[in-house]
């Protein structure tokens, strides 16, 4: 679940860089995920892929539920 953190203003999309706090599981989770799938899918050296999340189309004024 993405939710905003209501101690700091929306992001306004030019902000030189973003902060997030990601529990420790969730992100060894998620890293793990994309690790074995970049295993599967077997790119060469400089292939270009990408990985779509799930957030695309999320809008920051809602609370966005990936499941």
């Amino acid at each position: 679940m993405l939710e905003l953190d209501n101690n700091y203003p929306y992001p306004t999309w030019n902000e030189i860089c973003g902060r997030a706090a990601v529990p420790a599981k969730q992100n060894t989770d998620a890293g793990g995920d994309l690790g074995r799938f970049t295993s599967e899918i077997r790119p060469l050296d400089n292939d270009a892929y990408f990985a779509q999340t799930g957030f695309e189309y999320c809008d920051i004024k809602s609370v966005c539920n990936i499941s």
